[in-house]
């Protein structure tokens, strides 16, 4: 048999190998993600319930001020401020900080909520004599 059969069969089986090696590799890295719970990948297609707020900011507060919902909920925050002054939705949790609003702004968060309990939400600027009861509370549900 010539050289260049030879070598042209050894081209062959080996890229016939490497296609077998890489697609058993990626079976098992594909199989690790499904199987880690630490990470951050959501490989569950199922819809998660909607939950649609909309919250006032006035002079000195939130209005609703408290908003309940499960664990997992697609949350959506439709913010508005309705005061004469700046303000802030400051959520230290559920992966955003702080949202300045300025009068009559509007501004949109979404978020799912991965934990149960009961997060402050609040003001984080000066805003006047009622600057201390700028408050609210998400509470998370299983």
């Amino acid at each position: 048999m010539p050289t260049k059969i030879k070598l042209y069969y050894f081209v062959i089986i080996l890229n016939i190998v490497l296609v077998i090696i890489l697609f058993n590799t990626n079976k098992k890295i594909l199989a690790k993600n499904n199987a880690d719970p630490t990470n951050n990948i959501n490989y569950n297609t199922e819809e998660k319930p909607v939950k649609k707020f909309n919250i006032n900011i006035v002079n000195w507060g939130y209005e609703p001020s408290e908003i309940n919902v499960k664990k997992g909920d697609h949350v959506i925050l439709n913010i508005k401020n309705i005061s004469e002054n700046d303000h802030t939705f400051t959520l230290d949790k559920f992966g955003f900080s702080t949202v300045l609003l300025q009068p009559s702004e509007n501004k949109t968060i979404d978020f799912y909520p991965d934990q149960t309990g009961s997060f402050m939400f609040y003001c984080a600027v000066y805003c006047g004599d009622g600057h201390n009861s700028m408050n609210g509370e998400i509470i998370v549900t299983n």
